[in-house]
């Protein structure tokens, strides 16, 4: 392991085997360059889309759907394999839509 020792220079100097090296001095940063601003019409862009709407015009939240299937799951016992069930039920119940077969 090579010790570091104070030498009259700027950057401390390694010594390794009874050799003596200079630190290579650090690399200069690159000037800043500014940040052009976004255009308007990208800003307009980036708003979110709305809400799909479900077959009878409701909007679909499907955090609510999923929060109502995990209901029925717990329901349920918390046994896995009635995963579609769940949720279409809850899309029923929700939605106000007949569930799917």
């Amino acid at each position: 392991m090579a010790k570091i020792i104070k030498s009259k220079s700027s950057t401390p100097a390694k010594v390794n085997g009874g050799k003596t090296l200079q630190a290579a001095p650090a690399p200069k940063a690159a000037p800043a360059k500014p940040i052009a601003a976004k255009p308007a019409a990208a800003k307009a862009a980036a708003a979110p889309a709305p809400a799909p709407r479900g077959e009878n015009g409701k909007h679909v939240d499907r955090d609510a759907i999923a929060r109502r299937a995990f209901e029925y799951f717990q329901a349920r016992g918390c046994q896995p394999g009635h995963e579609l069930e769940d949720w279409l039920m809850a899309e029923k119940e929700i939605l106000g839509k007949p569930a799917r077969q």
